[in-house]
Formats: structure tokens, sequence, C-alpha cells
């Protein structure tokens, strides 16, 4: 005989193993997942947007400028080898001054290398104007002056160093016997280095300055820089 709910021996039984599932509760999980995956979506595309439209960094090549020369006891400016020979070399250095032409009668540019002594009553710029201007022939004035760019020199000796040469353009009358134009443009390239400042300038006249001036700055940024220390 099965013992009674009143009996000692009597036990409650035992329902079988297993999980009662609430379909309220199963749908509401599946809509706080489809949220995740939804919110997890926009941030994937919020990444992938900004990894396309953040700025980069700029990517350095070439050499870089060397701005401390200041212990720099002598500097040359050297000629490229490849300067066109239609330029011819005129050497007119004093004891005060280095100063080299290089000129093409044909169109009436050229070259002017130096290097002066700086002037401590006088910018960079000043002397290097001055050093220009005093070696032209008499009857050459300045009607206008303007700065100019920049140009990057590489050392001679050192292909990984470069020195930034600032400019400054002048626009000059001419009125020289023998010389039959009455313009010419000049831009004068010039660095100091120690108490020396190296010069260089390349000019031509009126006529042809438009159609040769590119042929020229080009011409000057293959010039190298030597320097003692």
């Amino acid at each position: 005989m099965m013992p009674q709910q009143n009996d000692p021996l009597y036990e409650e039984p035992t329902r079988p193993l297993g999980v009662v599932k609430d379909p309220a509760r199963s749908r509401r999980s599946l809509a706080i997942a489809m949220v995740f995956a939804v919110l997890f979506l926009i941030i994937a595309v919020g990444i992938i947007v900004w990894l396309f439209v953040m700025p980069r960094n700029p990517v350095v090549t070439g050499s870089q400028a060397t701005e401390d020369v200041r212990d720099v006891k002598n500097v040359t400016l050297v000629a490229p080898a490849d300067l066109p020979a239609n330029y011819a070399k005129t050497e007119q250095s004093t004891n005060d001054q280095t100063r080299t032409y290089y000129y093409d009668d044909a169109t009436n540019c050229g070259f002017t290398v130096g290097v002066a002594a700086a002037n401590n009553g006088k910018t960079a710029k000043e002397t290097a104007t001055a050093t220009i201007t005093s070696a032209q022939a008499q009857g050459i004035t300045v009607a206008g002056q303007s700065d100019g760019s920049n140009f990057e020199l590489y050392d001679a000796d050192d292909a990984d160093t470069t020195y930034e040469f600032g400019s400054v353009t002048l626009d000059q009358d001419v009125k020289v016997d023998g010389v039959a134009f009455t313009q010419q443009n000049n831009v004068i390239v010039y660095k100091q280095f120690g108490n020396k400042i190296a010069v260089l300038s390349y000019a031509c006249k009126a006529e042809t300055w438009t159609s040769k001036k590119v042929e020229l700055a080009t011409l000057v940024s293959k010039f190298t820089v030597k320097t003692e220390r």
C-alpha cells in the first residue's frame, strides 16, 4: 500500500527536470540583443568614417634644413657641375670679398656668387643687397624691391643637410653706356653663416626675364654650400 500524505513516510513527488520558458521574457532579451547589435554597427561605421576623413600626418621626405650655423668660420657657394657652358665664369674676388660671375652675353642673364663679412649695423638682407648692387656697373639703380621666396640649398659634403636661404627681388633701371637694355630683374639669395654672409643672385634683362626666370631659379637651387667649422 502506498504511503498517504499524512503518513510520515510520504514524500512530495518531485517535478521532472526542465525549464519552463517565458515568451515575454524571450522577446525582451531579443530586443536588447538587437539594440546592442545596432549600437555596435553604428560605432563600427563611425570608426571607418573617422579613419577616412581624419587628417594624415604629412610624410617628411628629403632632407631637413639645418639652421645651427653660428660656429661656421668660412662658407663657399659651389656652382653645379651641369651649369650650362654659356654662362661664362669670371673671377673678381678681392681681399675683403669673394665674388664670381657666371654670365650669358646672348641672353644678358647671369649669376653673381659671393661671400661678405657680416655687418653688425645691417641685417643679412641689407648686407647681401649692398654686396650685389655695389658690384654692379655705375648707372644701375634700384627702382623697386620686395621680399621673395625662400631657397633650399644642399650642403656640398652632406646630402642629408640643407640650408634655407632668404631672397629679395629687385627691379632695376639700367643706364649704362654700351648696354642696349634699360631694365633688368635681379633676385638676391642670402644666408648668414657665423660672421659671413653667403650671397647668390641671378639677373636678367626685362625682355627675357619671363622666359628665363624659372631656368635661373632652378640652377640656383643646384648650387651647394661648403662650410668650414
